[in-house]
């Protein structure tokens, strides 16, 4: 192999050829090497140009992916390291590959900005305090009779404040690079709008604040630039408003359930490969069922462009995508049998 191209890559290779006698073919011998198609695999990398090494990591996958990181950062491929946190940031993961993820991060002291902006903060103390004060407030509660209802302006005053508070956030991210201060202060208040909507659902109150997260215009258009790994997040909200509306534990106006599809229906479908891998307590397959059941309330000739846009998407990223066969069924019925006139919408 050639002794510049692994010098230049890896500075333990780079000394341990620098031990040898300049000009002659030398062989050097890696010691604790645990999985040698692993070895071998990063060490192919180093010939790589920057973006054949993210074409491979991508055939990989985030598992043997993480293999090949912890490889990489122990004989200092550098490269190869940055190559990986860049890939990572654009796929989703799973928990068990996030722990993995902690502990080469950890054991290697990849702290460095690009690392950062990668994992986020310990948040289980202010979690258990919200699943504290959800409890007392949840109408089942053992506290229901000594406490007052819940004041409907000030939870909603609250929900505005955090979606403020978001784009806010949103903004600086587009002005600046995405680090990790800014990575946890969409998360928390991801987690707090998300801890409020629950609360209004338990008390059917929530209506109103699907109405005011169907106009969010702005964050909508910021979705579109963001990371994925921060991105994804709101779409989270909106699934669980969607779920809430397929089980009838919301009950919105027309003009609300339009609304929301309207704007967040393309990045549920940028997102749904995240909400799969990075649920976060939500399951994907209840997203997929109340999307479903909200698209076909919808007037006929609003649910059009919708199912035929979904179609498109469909067609093109399988699994990755929402799977609306049986809603997209029942509307194609739908529209057959009542002779709907498509034709000033098809084109």
């Amino acid at each position: 192999m050639s002794s510049e191209v692994l010098s230049a890559n890896s500075d333990v290779f780079a000394g341990l050829i620098a031990q040898k006698s300049p000009g002659l073919t030398c062989r050097m011998e890696v010691s604790d090497v645990e999985n040698l198609g692993v070895f071998k695999e990063t060490v192919e990398l180093m010939f790589e140009e920057s973006n054949g090494i993210i074409k491979k990591l991508m055939k990989m996958g985030v598992y043997r992916a993480i293999d090949v990181l912890e490889v990489a950062a122990g004989i200092k491929v550098s490269r190869a390291v940055l190559s990986y946190l860049k890939y990572l940031e654009a796929v989703p993961w799973t928990e068990d590959e996030e722990e993995r993820l902690r502990r080469v991060l950890a054991l290697y002291n990849l702290d460095d900005a690009a690392a950062e902006e990668i994992l986020a903060s310990d948040t289980n103390p202010r979690n258990e305090l919200k699943s504290l004060v959800k409890g007392i407030l949840c109408k089942s509660s053992v506290y229901e009779k000594e406490q007052p209802e819940i004041n409907k302006e000030d939870i909603y005053k609250a929900g505005k404040y955090c979606v403020d508070s978001l784009v806010k956030l949103f903004e600086e991210g587009s002005s600046s690079k995405c680090g990790r201060p800014l990575i946890e202060g969409i998360s928390r208040e991801v987690e707090n709008i998300i801890w409020l909507l629950e609360i209004m659902i338990d008390w059917e109150i929530a209506e109103e604040f699907v109405e005011i997260w169907g106009k969010q215009r702005k964050l909508v258009e910021m979705h579109e630039e963001a990371s994925p790994m921060v991105r994804y997040e709101l779409s989270i909200v909106t699934g669980l408003m969607f779920i809430a509306m397929g089980k009838g534990r919301v009950q919105c106006g027309g003009e609300a359930r339009a609304g929301l599809v309207d704007m967040w229906f393309k990045p549920m479908l940028l997102d749904f490969g995240w909400l799969q891998r990075c649920k976060k307590g939500l399951d994907a397959r209840e997203v997929e069922e109340g999307m479903g059941q909200t698209l076909l309330t919808l007037p006929l000739a609003q649910q059009y462009p919708v199912f035929i846009e979904w179609f498109r998407w469909f067609s093109k990223h399988g699994t990755e995508c929402p799977n609306f066969r049986k809603a997209f069924q029942i509307w194609w019925r739908r529209s057959f049998l009542r002779g709907v006139d498509s034709s000033s919408t098809c084109r």
